[in-house]
């Protein structure tokens, strides 16, 4: 990984997106001010690898109605 790499918009934006869940989950009293804490820590000390795309496996049936409203669009 060379540095520009380190600098990637859209890990940056991920990292916003988890501070402002963290935030709003403190403030809805979801979680207290140490888990908090821990959270921000965890993504200030992640590293680009941390952000690896994930493959979720979903039943088909469960998805199927959704998916039949997409391909009529």
């Amino acid at each position: 990984m060379d540095g520009r790499d380190r600098h990637s918009i859209k890990v940056a934006e991920i990292r916003r997106g988890i501070q402002k869940g963290a935030a709003l989950n403190l403030k809805a009293g979801n979680i207290d001010n140490m888990q908090y804490r821990e959270i921000l820590d965890i993504v200030k000390q992640s590293q680009l690898q941390d952000f690896a795309p994930l493959m979720f496996v979903i039943p088909h049936h469960n998805v199927a109605p959704c998916w039949r409203l997409c391909q009529s669009s």
